[in-house]
């Protein structure tokens, strides 16, 4: 197969250092569109692996990101502090990236389809998708396919191979990556704590409703309140309907309120 540097729509003779307009190019390039349409099947096939919905997980790619100098696939919870759907996700990546290089290498369409790197809910309206370049990439990553590495003018994935870069600079990008990640890492503990600590000193919720009163709840209508219950910053109300319908009824959603007997 053709090397992975002609994804990146460069000159793989010529790996050099990027200038604006080169970096402009590989923004725009097939392999850029190959990573977005990576980003597409990995969240797309999650749910697979994960008992959850496609849009419990979010995704974002970058062809060089700034902070680690290589291009990079983010898979990602779709809540405000995770779910710990990314991190089971994290731990079966290599059936992950499997089935994502199965889907698209067997999916009969040629540019593209919702079969395989189309998604229903992307941002970009699946504009810059390239199918050829994602499953060059996921079978690279994978081991079904392989490249020649020295025509590579930046790292698909970080692994033992050098980086192709002038002599001595190997290590600092090496170093950097790793202040970075240790950066998020340090970033997203921090959110963690002060996620924990928030919630922690939010005032305790009081009772709204009391067993005995009237209250008006769309669709059901008119009915008597049996019980009342603080669970967190929910209050939930045991109700039952003048149609004689039991049901409990989240206060805090604000589709409650009291009436006159």
């Amino acid at each position: 197969p053709a090397a992975l540097g002609e994804l990146l729509g460069k000159d793989p003779a010529e790996p050099g250092q990027q200038n604006a307009e080169g970096k402009a190019e590989a923004q725009g390039s097939p392999f850029a569109a190959g990573l977005h349409a990576v980003q597409h099947l990995l969240t797309g096939m999650m749910p697979l692996l994960v008992m959850c919905d496609q849009r419990d997980v979010d995704g974002f790619y970058h062809p060089e990101h700034p902070d680690l100098s290589a291009p990079v696939v983010f898979v990602y919870d779709a809540y405000e502090g995770g779910i710990g759907l990314a991190e089971v996700a994290y731990h079966r990546m290599e059936e992950l990236l499997r089935l994502a290089y199965d889907t698209v290498a067997r999916c009969g369409c040629k540019e593209g389809c919702p079969s395989c790197i189309q998604s229903g809910i992307c941002r970009l309206r699946n504009e810059s998708l390239n199918k050829a370049a994602s499953r060059r990439i996921l079978g690279v990553l994978t081991g079904q396919e392989t490249v020649d590495w020295g025509y590579v003018p930046m790292m698909i994935k970080l692994s033992e191979r050098p980086v192709m870069t002038p002599s001595g600079e190997a290590e600092k990008l090496t170093l950097r990556r790793t202040h970075a990640l240790q950066e998020l890492l340090e970033q997203a503990r921090r959110k963690g704590i002060y996620t924990h600590l928030a919630s922690a000193e939010q005032t305790p919720l009081q009772p709204k409703y009391v067993k005995g009163d009237w209250v008006e709840q769309t669709p059901y209508g008119r009915g008597l309140v049996l019980d009342s219950r603080i669970e967190g910053q929910r209050e939930l109300v045991t109700i039952r309907f003048l149609r004689g319908l039991v049901k409990e009824v989240d206060a805090s959603k604000g589709a409650l309120r009291k009436v006159k007997p």
